[in-house]
């Protein structure tokens, strides 16, 4: 995979450097009009150069078509923690994984948002955490909670004894002004009344 990973790169990055520098050639007036009329009529007319040139846009299509699944296109899917039991091999998702812990610190008091990540290795677990606190609190308290339920969590489900390494990045934290205003604000729309349309009146 990493052989076909470098030749598509290799082939973006030289596609990409010849159009650069075509483009720099025509705006730089180092190559004419005619110059390109006359390379292309040569084409054109040479009736053996048509499967050339067809295999040459096959060939850039594939390895575009390669670039754009490796670089762009998510396959986290196929990233699994597998073990085996008694029955058979056992596979799990990273994902589900990640939207079970997210689903367990979201529910923790003055934590407002979470975003996980988490990767595999023979080391090892890791999972990166970035919170946002809904108030002012304790951050090493908090983190150090949510670091200990995750490794729980994450070991009782899955039934590992290797280490569960949880980086923890706080990324914002409401103030509690801004936190009674939410909450107002939510009050309010709960305790909202429709008043019912009662027909037009002249």
């Amino acid at each position: 995979m990493k052989f076909f990973t470098r030749i598509a790169v290799l082939f973006h990055v030289t596609l990409t450097l010849f159009v650069c520098c075509f483009l720099s050639f025509f705006a730089l007036r180092m190559l004419n009009v005619s110059d390109v009329n006359w390379f292309l009529s040569i084409v054109y007319a040479d009736e053996g150069s048509g499967p050339v040139v067809l295999s040459i846009a096959g060939l850039m299509f594939i390895m575009n078509f390669v670039f754009f699944k490796m670089f762009f296109v998510s396959n986290r899917q196929d990233n699994i923690i597998a073990f085996d039991n008694p029955a058979g091999r056992v596979s799990v998702s990273l994902v589900a994984l990640e939207e079970m812990i997210k689903r367990k610190v979201v529910q923790m008091p003055d934590i407002k948002d979470v975003k996980v990540r988490l990767t595999a290795s023979k080391k090892g677990l890791y999972v990166r955490i970035k919170l946002v606190l809904s108030s002012e609190v304790n951050i090493p308290e908090i983190t150090s909670k949510v670091q200990d339920k995750i490794t729980r969590k994450v070991q009782s489900t899955i039934g590992i004894e290797e280490p569960v390494n949880v980086a923890i990045y706080v990324g914002k934290i409401i103030p509690e002004k801004m936190k009674e205003k939410l909450q107002n604000v939510q009050q309010e729309e709960k305790t909202e009344v429709n008043v019912p349309f009662e027909g037009y009146r002249a």
